[in-house]
């Protein structure tokens, strides 16, 4: 009898400790599980919030004209946004010393897609002593060859310009709107791509891969011409036990373009455009904010000018 209470006793013992360490890895596993959703949230938030900020204070000084779409943004003013809203969101204080680590030691790639070409942002070495920084390259275009012609793509998808025999001009887009989109898609992932496992290389010695969705293509089609966009990647981060965890997000902006329009008579008949869509020939006699200023004033929509 003795014998079997012993024998109980102990099955109850293996049972408690095989329950206990199951329980145990079940709470680490739910416990990652969270500190991943919370790392995706806060980097999705501190990209739009990157995004937000760099379209607010782009230099665009043609919105109201035929080149509206080439605005200026600053890949900088990005970077530096999204680590402040970061380490807010990850419950880091906001200082020059964290701004920096997220930098460089945990950014592997920041690209930063404008309406003619992207910047990529990787840690870089910048003196003797292997001080880093994360530093943008030159924009790139999106390029696209056929034969001896090259083409710079556009995220607008119908023009684009044109090089040939060392002359420069606009011309129609070779391809279709659809398949411009997924050319530009292909050439910043790839870049993408070849970041992260630049930086994988240098820091472990391994190639590390990751899946980018192809939902570029989805932020170029809410409205192309005007939707500057943001790719981060996220990795090394440590928000409890176990392995640390990485994250990526894409996030896109639409510049606001307000459609001034311009009066002008033609043939004894007053008439209004948007001023960017000017015609052929034509003197603005005034501008007005929008169409219904211009109505009141006795201007009529010119059809012919109008999308």
């Amino acid at each position: 009898m003795g014998r079997f209470n012993s024998l109980c006793a102990t099955i109850v013992i293996f049972i408690i400790c095989v329950t206990f360490i199951h329980f145990t890895e079940y709470k680490e596993e739910a416990t990652r599980e969270f500190n991943e959703h919370n790392l995706d949230v806060s980097v999705n938030y501190a990209v739009d919030a990157a995004v937000e900020e760099m379209v607010k204070q782009s230099t665009d000084l043609k919105l109201d004209y035929a080149d509206f779409e080439y605005s200026a943004v600053n890949p900088e003013i990005a970077l530096q946004i999204y680590c402040e809203v970061l380490l807010q969101n990850l419950g880091y204080a906001v200082t020059d010393e964290n701004i920096q680590m997220i930098k460089t030691n945990n950014t592997p790639c920041f690209i930063v897609a404008c309406y003619d070409g992207y910047y990529v942002g990787k840690p870089t070495r910048i003196n003797d002593v292997g001080a880093r920084d994360l530093l943008f390259s030159e924009k790139k275009p999106y390029s696209y060859v056929v034969g001896d012609t090259f083409y710079s793509l556009n995220l607008g998808g119908i023009d684009c310009k044109q090089i040939k025999n060392g002359v420069v001009s606009k011309v129609n887009c070779p391809l279709t709107r659809e398949d411009c989109w997924m050319e530009i898609n292909r050439q910043i992932t790839e870049d993408f791509m070849k970041a992260v496992e630049e930086e994988s290389l240098a820091q472990t010695g391994l190639k590390h891969e990751i899946i980018i969705p192809g939902g570029l293509t989805n932020v170029a089609i809410t409205n192309a011409v005007k939707s500057p966009s943001v790719l981060a990647y996220l990795n090394n981060i440590r928000l409890g036990p176990g392995k640390p965890i990485e994250s990526f997000a894409i996030g896109g902006a639409k510049l606001t373009h307000t459609d001034f329009m311009g009066a002008y008579v033609r043939d004894g008949q007053k008439y209004y455009c948007p001023t960017r869509l000017k015609p052929p020939g034509v003197t603005f006699i005034k501008i007005y904010e929008n169409a219904e200023l211009a109505a009141q004033d006795g201007y009529f929509a010119d059809i012919r000018y109008f999308e």
